[in-house]
C-alpha cells in the first residue's frame, strides 16, 4: 500500500495472510515473497509507519522464516521450496542477510540463532554468488522471468545492506543482469 499523507502505511494482517499461509505450508516461491515483505520493512521505516498489529505479525513473519535448506524444519512439514537454482540462491541470501541485519540480537524462531547469526551466513554466500556470475555467467540466461527475481534480490542488497561493500556488490550484480 502507498503512505498516506502521514506516512503511515495502510496495511493489516488481514492483508498478510496469504503469505502467511504459504510460509506456514513452506510453500517453494516464499523466498519471492520475504524479499517484497523486507521492502516493506525497510521502506516503512523498518516497521515504524505501520499499525503495531501489522508491524508485529511482520516481525513475526521475519524471525520464523527458514532461510536455507539446512535449517530445522519443523515436524510434520515438507519444505516445497527450491533452493538450486541462481536465482533462489541470491535470494534466500540476500533475504537471510537483510532479515539477519534488521534484527542482529533476536533470537530467529526457525533456526534458535541470532540476525547476526544469520548475517554472518549470508554474507561469504551473497560474495560467492556475485563472483561466480561475475567470472562464469548466469545459468538462467535468458529467462525474462529470472532476470526479474535476480534484480529484486541484487537491488534490495544494494539498497539495503548495511555494509556499504555488500550495497556495491548488489549493484554490480544488478548491473550484470542489466
Amino acid at each position: 500500500s502507498d503512505p498516506d499523507a502521514t506516512g503511515a502505511v495502510d496495511l493489516t494482517v488481514d492483508d498478510l495472510s496469504t503469505i502467511t499461509k504459504r510460509f506456514a505450508a513452506f510453500e517453494d516461491t516464499t523466498d519471492f515473497d520475504m524479499v517484497a515483505l523486507l521492502n516493506l520493512w525497510y521502506r516503512s521505516g523498518r516497521g515504524k509507519r505501520l499499525a503495531t498489529a501489522t508491524r508485529d505479525h511482520l516481525r513475526s513473519l521475519i524471525l520464523g522464516f527458514k532461510y536455507w535448506y539446512d535449517e530445522p524444519q519443523p515436524a510434520g512439514k515438507v519444505d516445497e521450496r527450491w533452493y538450486w537454482s541462481e536465482n533462489h540462491q541470491i535470494l534466500f541470501h540476500t533475504i537471510e542477510l537483510l532479515a539477519g541485519q534488521a534484527f542482529p540480537d533476536d533470537t530467529f524462531t526457525n533456526s534458535a540463532t541470532t540476525g547476526a547469526d544469520h548475517v554472518a551466513h549470508a554474507e561469504p554466500l551473497i560474495r560467492r554468488w556475485v563472483d561466480e556470475r561475475a567470472r562464469f555467467g548466469f545459468s538462467e540466461w535468458y529467462s525474462n522471468v529470472y532476470y526479474q527475481e535476480d534484480l529484486e534480490a541484487t537491488v534490495a542488497l544494494a539498497e539495503f545492506a548495511l555494509d556499504d561493500d555488500l550495497a556495491t556488490l548488489g549493484a554490480i550484480a544488478a548491473d550484470l543482469v542489466l
